[in-house]
This record gives structure tokens, sequence and C-alpha cells, in this order.
């Protein structure tokens, strides 16, 4: 989504200027398996940040329409070009700044299943 500013975070979220999107990754979980191969579990947020929904630039795909958009995005490609087994948005959370009632924020659960060598 070009409209979009879209930044990558290892801490996660800063309250921005502009509408932002951040990508970071939440959690990590093994399954070991037993064999050479485990299956892990990587779970993301995608946050979107609009620090003023009302007067903002985006009275045409609010925050909460940007983040089902984001969602059905996600999934045409369920195995990330085969490299997940699976992946899903599993929850999307949105919030309103205080003393508004438009939604300013959306975060976005991301699941992706995939394999990897056991070390």
């Amino acid at each position: 989504m070009p409209e979009i500013k879209w930044e990558e975070k290892v801490l996660g979220a800063v309250f921005p200027k502009e509408t932002t999107g951040l990508v970071y990754c939440d959690s990590l979980e093994f399954q070991n398996t037993g064999k050479m191969i485990s299956k892990a579990k990587a779970v993301y947020g995608i946050d979107i940040i609009c620090p003023n929904p009302k007067g903002s630039e985006l009275k045409t795909r609010p925050v909460e329409n940007m983040a089902l958009h984001i969602r059905e995005i996600l999934a045409k490609d369920y195995s990330l070009g085969g490299w997940a087994l699976n992946s899903s948005v599993d929850r999307i959370i949105f919030g309103t700044p205080a003393g508004m009632n438009t939604v300013g924020r959306a975060l976005i659960l991301y699941t992706v299943e995939f394999e990897t060598e056991e070390i």
C-alpha cells in the first residue's frame, strides 16, 4: 500500500507525525519434531498509526479499511511465494485516540508457519 509510509522497527511502534505502517516480529515459536527439520511459527505485528484520523489524508481509505485491505492482500498468497507452510491474519485490534470516535490505529496480528533446520 504505497499511500502509507512503511518502517521496520525492532522495538515496536513510535507515535509518528504522519500515517505510518510498521512491521515487526513479535514472537518466534519452535516445535521440535525429532527430525532434522522443525516447524516454526512467527507472529508479526503490522501496525498502522494515523496521528490525526479526523483531519487525515485518509478520508477515502480510513484506517479500518486499510487494515481489512491488508488482510485481503496477505490472504492472496498464504505460502508467501512457497516459503511458508501457511499464514493468516488472526486478529485486528482497532484503537481510537482519546476524545475521538474515529479509528486512528490498527494492529494486525499475522502468523506465519514455516519449516526450519534443527540447530
